[in-house]
């Protein structure tokens, strides 16, 4: 009995051991080839979704997209094709401007700046002189470079980055968004419903209505030296008529954020979470309707041609909205 019990016991383990070296003979030899093919040709795709698109602009020649990890995009097809960049050091870029000489400049959240003069083919990196954490960006009609900022901070470049002059409002507030109406004419906003107006070429500031609340906007747009928008959380859109004198609420019918804004020729859009877009028009804002598999939010929203706006935002949303 117990010489059989040994036997088999023998036996089991003989055949364990041919069991394991076939194992790895097979792992080795006879495992199915890893497919890669999925990942290598999203890797050659301009739009990924891993990309989290921050802002828009164009020069009527192109169209330039910045966000996350340097990625920029850039169309010459009005939208309908995409080539893409990644800026050095792989910068988080929250801001782009077309300046009126048909240049490009980005803003990164750490200290930068990148231009360029060749319809964004190439990037020129330049430091912005401020400890001042950098929120929007955007040319005056002289193509001077102004980037608004931490405690009230507003910077401003005659030469592209080389050199900066700076002026605070002494307020620990951010502030949000910077807009030449005019070579005169400046419009910023911010935090604790901010408001402020410069009627000579950003020299000096006046302190205007604040926003209802202490409203905190993610994004304004005035369409001249009357007529403004600004939107933020909870789906909320302020309208000054005055020239930011008085603002009144607009109802949007929806409870969600907002987080940018744009003015097309005779009608406003706004883009927000969980990809949400309004139109105003007529005097009331409605949401448009669209099918683009858009799971979070947009940010970006740039007025193409009379039929169509570009949309743009996080997990690479990137669409061309047209109008019928």
């Amino acid at each position: 009995m117990y010489v059989t019990r040994v036997t088999k016991l023998i036996h089991k383990l003989f055949f364990l051991r041919i069991w394991l070296i076939l194992s790895v003979l097979c792992g080795t030899a006879c495992e199915a080839p890893l497919n890669l093919e999925g990942v290598k040709a999203q890797s050659h795709q301009s739009i990924l979704r891993f990309d989290h698109y921050q802002a828009a602009a164009t020069n009527n020649d192109s169209i330039v997209v910045v966000g996350s990890a340097g990625v920029v995009l850039v169309s010459t097809d009005k939208g309908e094709s995409w080539s893409r960049q990644i800026l050095s050091d792989y910068p988080a870029l929250i801001d782009v401007v077309a300046c009126p000489d048909s240049s490009y400049v980005a803003l990164d959240f750490n200290h930068n700046i990148w231009s360029s003069n060749d319809n964004a083919r190439t990037w020129n990196k330049r430091s912005i002189d401020s400890t001042e954490v950098p929120q929007a960006i955007t040319c005056d009609p002289d193509n001077k470079i102004w980037v608004v900022a931490s405690f009230s901070t507003i910077l401003n470049s005659p030469d592209q980055g080389d050199t900066w002059e700076s002026i605070s409002m002494d307020e620990d507030l951010m502030l949000t968004s910077i807009q030449f109406i005019d070579e005169q004419t400046v419009f910023v906003t911010g935090e604790f419903g901010t408001v402020l107006k410069s009627s000579n070429a950003g020299k000096t500031w006046d302190y205007m209505e604040p926003l209802p609340g202490g409203f905190y906007p993610q994004a304004s747009y005035f369409m001249d030296s009357e007529n403004g928008w600004v939107v933020g959380l909870r789906g909320k859109v302020f309208y000054t008529n005055d020239g930011s004198n008085s603002w009144q609420l607009q109802p949007t019918d929806i409870d969600i954020p907002l987080y940018g804004v744009m003015a097309g020729e005779s009608k406003v859009y706004a883009v927000g979470d969980t990809g949400k877009v309004l139109e105003y028009d007529n005097g009331q804002w409605q949401q448009l309707s669209h099918d683009f598999p858009i799971r979070f939010y947009l940010r970006a929203v740039l007025q193409l041609n009379d039929k169509s706006i570009l949309l743009a935002g996080g997990a690479g949303a990137l669409h061309k909205y047209k109008f019928d």
